[in-house]
């Protein structure tokens, strides 16, 4: 950071520091109550207080080589996490990594990698708070050479200090929603300061590199790929098999990340098809395993057989209904199903990953909300690669998702050729992972 900005930059900090403070005191009895009910949120609470057990530190002070500290927030961002570090080791065999999370389900997923593998010298953290003396504290213990940022976590403390202290830090596969970027025009005073910390942005598409632009990251520190998503994780096949023989034989309708209210959409198009697809199995799986009970309510209510996941019981035969509610298995259902549909898309927040399912050649139907992957859908939309059914009223929305999932299976080959399209946009996007990595190498180096 430039000299001139030192002074403005310290006083708006401290500032922030100052709110930051009163926010934590005020939240901290509700939020210990919360952690305290929730499974898991304890485990490992004073990582968040940059106090790590003894057998990280020494983990950490064992080896004297390059450390990379990789940062993703949730399921999604860890799956771009692990990405990224195997490519790190692909390219460069000696680094090290570290690994943080913030959400339980990240750390479950995270953990079988790292954690499962106790000679690795890899080590996995829950992020730190966003105080300043907690963020110093950490990268102090932690001793990263760069910080690698996943998608759009944007936490003042952990940035400035981290060039204070100088870490490089990078923000890998980068979008600013539509909804971030207003705030972060209307308080540029403040987050100006923030993305000058940063040492390069790498773009998911034109238009977010035009936003951190426009937010106070210099262009001569952003760069435009496509997204990491693109880079699918290899295939396990034989975990494929044993969700083809859980669910048996006939063809599949798979709503993959499902939100509240989306599995009723899917039922009713289950229900018309079913008469005209007598083998025809439904598979829903929840974006969030708390939702499984409302999902199982309303599968109730259709007096349809189905079979939890999570039980661990047999289908019985006859079963309608397979509701998949445990984590790390959706990227191989994509790959046993006949039609799919991504969830998160019916209602305004944004979409979930549709790529994995493209990836494998299915056709596959997202209602009108996708923002978070509006580069992705328009390469896909350019190609027919998939279908998009337009915004409309509750009522009419939900009768155009069944009419769209009906047409597919009443047109199987225009349904694979569909599909066939989708996975050649995809392989002709891969390999933003790899030049990523490639070129922060070469700027450590």
């Amino acid at each position: 950071m430039k000299k001139e900005n030192c002074r403005v930059a310290s006083a708006l900090m401290l500032l922030y520091n100052i709110v930051v403070f009163v926010i934590y005191i005020l939240a901290s009895v509700p939020l210990l109550a919360r952690m305290i009910r929730k499974k898991g949120s304890l485990h490992r609470f004073f990582d968040r207080l940059g106090f790590y057990p003894r057998k990280i530190t020494s983990k950490i002070n064992s080896t004297s080589q390059q450390r990379i500290w990789i940062h993703a927030v949730s399921l999604g961002e860890t799956q771009v996490a692990l990405k990224l570090m195997k490519e790190f080791k692909r390219q460069d065999p000696s680094m090290v990594f570290i690994i943080s999370v913030t959400t339980w389900t990240a750390w479950e997923m995270a953990s079988q990698v790292i954690q499962n593998n106790p000679e690795s010298p890899d080590v996995l953290v829950l992020y730190p708070m966003d105080s300043a003396c907690v963020v110093r504290r950490a990268i102090r213990r932690l001793k990263p050479s760069a910080i690698v940022v996943v998608e759009t976590e944007i936490w003042p403390n952990f940035i400035y200090n981290a060039s204070r202290l100088g870490i490089p830090l990078y923000l890998t596969n980068a979008r600013m929603s539509d909804s971030s970027v207003r705030g972060y025009y209307r308080s540029k005073f403040f987050f100006g300061h923030i993305f000058r910390c940063i040492s390069h942005v790498y773009a998911q598409s034109a238009q977010d590199a035009e936003r951190f632009w426009k937010a106070g990251v210099p262009k001569e520190c952003i760069s435009v790929g496509n997204s990491f998503k693109f880079d699918m994780p290899d295939r396990n096949t034989d975990k494929e098999k044993e969700l083809r023989e859980w669910i048996g034989e006939g063809e599949i309708l798979l709503g993959g990340s499902i939100w509240p209210e989306e599995e009723c959409v899917l039922l009713k198009a289950f229900n018309k098809l079913k008469p005209y697809h007598p083998d025809l199995k439904l598979v829903l799986v929840p974006r969030h395993a708390t939702n499984t009970a409302e999902i199982v309510r309303h599968v109730r209510s259709s007096r349809l057989a189905y079979c939890l996941r999570s039980s661990g019981e047999k289908p019985e035969p006859g079963t309608d209904i397979f509701i998949c509610d445990t984590m790390g298995e959706l990227t191989s259902l994509y790959s046993v199903a006949t039609v799919v549909f991504v969830g998160k898309t019916l209602c305004e927040h944004g979409g979930q990953n549709m790529i994995e399912a493209c990836a494998f050649g299915k056709p596959v139907i997202v209602g009108p909300y996708t923002e978070n992957f509006r580069q992705v859908m328009n390469i896909l939309l350019q190609d027919n690669a998939l279908v998009q059914i337009p915004a409309a009223d509750a009522g009419e929305l939900e009768d155009s998702v069944c009419n769209g999932i009906i047409r597919l299976f009443d047109e199987p080959m225009a349904a694979v050729e569909m599909g066939h399209r989708a996975e050649m946009v995809v392989q002709t996007n891969v390999g933003s992972v790899t030049d990523c990595v490639k070129d922060i190498i070469c700027r450590l180096s």
